[in-house]
């Protein structure tokens, strides 16, 4: 061979020869299939010296050893090497004997593989990204080969894991790993998307091993971090470092108060007219109850029509008008009854009316909501500040239970709200890469080995291309004419009429 990772073995070599007229082909099976195994007999130059030994001892063979090892993969082949190794033993000049083991330089060390084996695979899995099973296939190998040489690479590639660099912000969330309500807490960087640290947990004590593991002149450096409501891990960077500003992410708050407001009052509203209906039903009033009842129907589903937005529903209803006249259009043209298709609903902006005309705790409350998110917008920090205080009092007293404890844990975290004025960011980039760890944990259908699902992580949030997404501000927006048409979903969409007549085409062809 001429270098460690030679893809063939010439004769040119000057201590190892393969007689590749002598290659043997035999059809194997394994569990991903059948593939045909071509054994290539590999031995030592007769010419080549002996191993060295010291002075005045004696280095005779003792004897021959067949080895095989994986090769290469090209298609449905596999090269395998049958290396026939020479047991060497050293005879010291006080009759001692030794054994010499002979490194192979073309085989990775104490493994039944090769170092151009190692690096086809390496190539696979982090040129390529295929998964453990499809790289397995392709090399004709087991998944728990794959994946040994692949986790080597990834340790290699991330070193001791420590930050690249410093960081002005950065975020913390925490995931569910499994199920029990089994979490893991993950910190990253709020502007580039690295990586930072992992742990299982999600209480105060994973964050103070993060700041134990990055050390004191990176944490100098962290002017924001952005987070969710836990009061964990706000407690933790306030009682450690006061001066770096807990910014409280928008989407959580407006999420957790679609969860613990709206949603709360559509179903407490549900359940006091099912009470009332049948107290008129009770006492005689059928028509009253009747009412109540409709009333009480009109919250049924509606929870979608709640908690989004008007300018979402209203292209909801666009879009759907526009599907429906195209399935009418393609069942009129395919000769069927366009009466039976095109039934997506097109009421979501009335149905919300209905709602709210109908019951003013939840038309209270949806008007809430959006002052808030007006709020949220400001950036001035005075006026943010003075605007949440006044949106505070004013829903204080508006008598809902749900309001009034929502608007005093606003007046409580007031300056974690405000601190998002001053510095603009956000989880966002958090929250893509938690669906980073949905992905890699449906597609392991589980984690078993945390540590290579760690490395996995650290290596996708490292790619040069996702640092430079994360650097590029967004241009898109749904408002705009140019990026209208991006709403329709037309990747599901089938064009019945053209395929039909295509397959009547090549039927009577």
């Amino acid at each position: 061979m001429q270098d460690d990772n030679t893809y063939m073995l010439v004769e040119s070599s000057d201590t190892w020869r393969a007689d590749w007229g002598n290659a043997t082909s035999t059809k194997r099976h394994s569990w991903n299939g059948d593939y045909n195994e071509v054994v290539v007999e590999v031995f030592r130059h007769p010419a080549a010296p002996r191993p060295s030994a010291p002075e005045g001892w004696k280095v005779y063979s003792n004897g021959c050893v067949g080895l095989f090892l994986k090769h290469a993969s090209s298609g449905n082949t596999l090269l395998t090497l049958k290396v026939k190794t020479i047991n060497w033993v050293a005879v010291a000049p006080d009759g001692t004997r030794h054994r010499i083991h002979e490194e192979l330089p073309f085989r990775a060390k104490g493994k039944r593989y090769t170092l151009h084996f190692k690096s086809q695979v390496e190539t696979f899995m982090g040129g390529f990204g295929a998964t453990l099973k499809k790289c397995a296939g392709i090399c004709h190998t087991t998944p728990a080969i794959v994946k040994e040489i692949n986790k080597a690479r990834l340790f290699t590639l991330a070193g001791n894991m420590l930050p690249l660099h410093p960081s002005r912000h950065i975020a913390v969330d925490e995931f569910l790993i499994a199920h029990g309500y089994r979490y893991c807490t993950i910190v990253i960087d709020a502007d580039t998307g690295e990586l930072l640290y992992l742990e299982r947990g999600k209480g105060r004590q994973q964050v103070n091993h993060f700041f134990a593991w990055v050390g004191e002149e990176f944490m100098g450096h962290v002017k924001a971090v952005s987070m969710d409501m836990n009061a964990s891990y706000a407690a933790a960077f306030a009682e450690r470092y006061p001066d770096i500003a807990i910014v409280y992410d928008c989407f959580h708050v407006i999420q957790w108060f679609n969860k613990q407001v709206i949603d709360s009052l559509r179903c407490s509203e549900a359940k006091r007219l099912e009470k009332e209906a049948a107290k008129l039903a009770k006492a005689g009033d059928i028509e009253g109850a009747a009412e109540v009842e409709a009333e009480r129907r009109l919250l049924f589903g509606a929870r979608f029509n709640l908690l989004a937005n008007e300018r979402t529903l209203r292209a909801k209803d666009a879009l759907n008008a526009e599907l429906n006249a195209e399935a009418k259009a393609a069942a009129l043209a395919d000769g069927r009854d366009p009466s039976e298709v095109g039934h997506r609903r097109q009421d979501h902006v009335e149905g919300r009316a209905a709602i709210l005309d109908a019951n003013a705790t939840l038309q209270c409350a949806v008007r809430a909501r959006e002052e808030l998110q007006d709020a949220l917008k400001l950036t001035d920090p005075v006026a943010m500040r003075a605007t949440l205080l006044t949106w505070s009092c004013t829903y204080a007293l508006a008598g809902i239970a749900q309001l009034t404890k929502f608007a005093k844990m606003v007046r409580n975290k007031i300056k974690g709200l405000v601190a998002r004025a001053t510095h603009r960011i956000s989880s966002g980039i958090l929250e893509g890469t938690n669906t980073l760890v949905k992905n890699i944990r449906r597609q392991a259908f589980g984690l078993v080995d945390f540590d290579y699902f760690g490395l996995l992580l650290w290596e996708q949030t490292h790619r040069p291309n996702r640092r430079r997404r994360a650097e590029q501000t967004r241009e898109y927006h749904r408002e705009k004419k140019r990026n209208s048409r991006l709403l329709k979903q037309t990747i599901y969409k089938q064009d019945l009429y053209r395929q039909k007549e295509a397959a009547h085409a090549f039927l009577h062809a």
